[in-house]
């Protein structure tokens, strides 16, 4: 039996889209081959993954990845699982030519694509990586998962983390993750709100703080971290600190699988939400994400003893948008420190 999932982006939906191969694999065992279907971004996530047998990774070009998308059809998929039902991944999936294609309803000119529809109210109202494996349902899979997915790293891994925390003084000792950036700035807490919950947590609680970040974000993160040395440094407790720095360390490059890893032994995860607070909660760090415009119900796990959702109760929040239509960007800009603070209480001990 060869399934294909399609889901091609962005790079949290891939990561959350994990529940729906486990899922399959724990069905079907391996009998059944798992294939994906993705944008290159995907690679970060599903190279070497041990429920995906193969990926295939569509090129840049309507013409070229209309060529992918009939190789595919090669492939003689049995099952086809879309879950996106955008445009290109219907015409994708009927393409395929597999004899079960199975989406969540869309719009009428889009269903035509599909063999199987589950009501795409069964997305609302809760986590989407344990709502999408309504998807398999059509193929009789009633899944009681969590949707947490699982990222894990190999032997090597596992070491460059071990040997980066010792060397860092970090090991057995009691840390925060730290995730302030998002690729839309309408997304982001402030960064001086970062900056002083960081401190309140290093003053009070004593905790060093770890700071997390992507391609192309170690200028944000190292103005970030420069600010908390200062504020630390005016802090009346710090005069029995001898290096500031000791408290405030910035994570080399690393892959997701190591990500996941170092966050297993944070106390906490602290972050926007983006796409490392489902790798931290991948990795089994307990998550403290922060939202404006996005919907705590729809990106938290339902798990309160281990993820928590942070959003202002009033004004304008969860409009889903990526760009703020008001004179002042309220959801986010309002969310008080103190009740994040109040927020990692919860995780402190």
């Amino acid at each position: 039996m060869k399934i294909l999932i399609v889901l091609p982006r962005q790079l949290g939906d891939i990561l959350l889209g994990l529940c729906l191969a486990q899922e399959l694999r724990s069905f079907y065992g391996s009998q059944a081959k798992i294939h994906w279907y993705s944008h290159a971004m995907g690679k970060l996530v599903l190279n070497e993954h041990p429920w995906v047998d193969r990926v295939h990774y569509y090129p840049k070009g309507f013409w070229a990845e209309l060529g992918f998308v009939l190789k595919l059809r090669a492939e003689k998929f049995d099952i086809v699982v879309d879950a996106m039902a955008n445009p290109r991944t219907a015409l994708a999936s009927f393409l395929t030519g597999a004899k079960q294609r199975i989406s969540f309803e869309t719009r009428w000119n889009r269903n035509w694509a599909y063999t199987h529809l589950v009501d795409r109210n069964r997305l609302l109202g809760g986590y989407v990586g344990k709502k999408r494996l309504a998807l398999l349902e059509p193929l009789g899979i009633l899944s009681q998962g969590s949707g947490i997915p699982k990222l894990l790293s190999s032997h090597v891994e596992t070491l460059k983390v071990a040997d980066w925390l010792l060397n860092n003084g970090l090991k057995g000792e009691k840390w925060v993750a730290f995730s302030p950036t998002h690729r839309h700035a309408v997304r982001k807490w402030p960064g001086d709100s970062f900056v002083s919950l960081a401190a309140k947590l290093v003053e009070e609680k004593d905790f060093k703080t770890v700071w997390l970040w992507g391609p192309g974000e170690l200028p944000e993160i190292e103005i970030l971290v420069e600010q908390l040395k200062v504020l630390l440094r005016k802090k009346t407790f710090a005069k029995n600190i001898i290096d500031v720095s000791e408290y405030c360390k910035i994570v080399p490059l690393l892959n997701l699988k190591e990500t996941a890893n170092l966050c297993s032994y944070a106390q906490f995860f602290v972050g926007n939400s983006n796409g490392l607070s489902h790798v931290a909660a991948a990795g089994g760090c307990r998550t403290i994400v922060l939202h404006g415009p996005t919907s705590p119900s729809s990106w938290t796990p339902e798990d309160p003893y281990n993820h928590l959702g942070i959003q202002r109760k009033s004004g304008c929040v969860s409009c889903q948008k990526n760009r703020c239509t008001l004179l002042k960007r309220e959801c986010l800009d309002d969310l008080p420190v103190s009740e994040v603070f109040s927020a990692t209480e919860y995780f402190s001990n």
